[in-house]
């Protein structure tokens, strides 16, 4: 007789959503899934816990590790986002110092440096900017055209 292989953990040690004790039915028999349904109604389709028949997310007897783990993922989710307090002040004052930064910001996130949702708002902060002076040189032209009529 073989010793099943343990469940994966978190660190912390709680079990991985979805994971359980080794499923021991051959290819002829249907692997069991969760018992419980989704909230569209389709059946859940995550290995169940050995001593319930629900999975880790279904299964009442988990529902504080549920809790928990969910407000860990998004307290860890919005840290990743913010921009620390020590970071560099940034002045941006012509159209070629939101040009460095977009370079800039696109360079780390293409070596995994930043998160999307960071150098999205960095973008998205200089198309702001860059459409701000668009709108300012084209009221200053303006006025000088008027300036000239009087």
């Amino acid at each position: 007789m073989s010793t099943p292989e343990p469940v994966a953990q978190t660190p912390q040690g709680l079990p991985l959503v979805g994971t359980a004790e080794p499923s021991t039915s051959s290819p002829a028999t249907p692997a069991r899934r969760c018992q419980a349904t989704t909230r569209d109604g389709k059946p859940c389709g995550m290995t169940p816990r050995a001593d319930s028949g629900l999975c880790f997310s279904h299964d009442p007897a988990c529902h504080d590790q549920v809790i928990a783990a969910g407000r860990k993922g998004a307290s860890e989710s919005h840290r990743r986002r913010v921009i620390a307090a020590s970071a560099q002040t940034l002045t941006l004052d012509s159209v070629d110092d939101a040009a460095t930064l977009i370079a800039s910001t696109l360079d780390k996130l293409i070596k995994g440096e930043m998160d999307r949702a960071t150098a999205n708002g960095i973008v998205y902060g200089c198309q702001v900017f860059l459409r701000t002076i668009d709108v300012r040189d084209l009221q200053r032209r303006i006025e000088a055209l008027e300036g000239t009529q009087k």
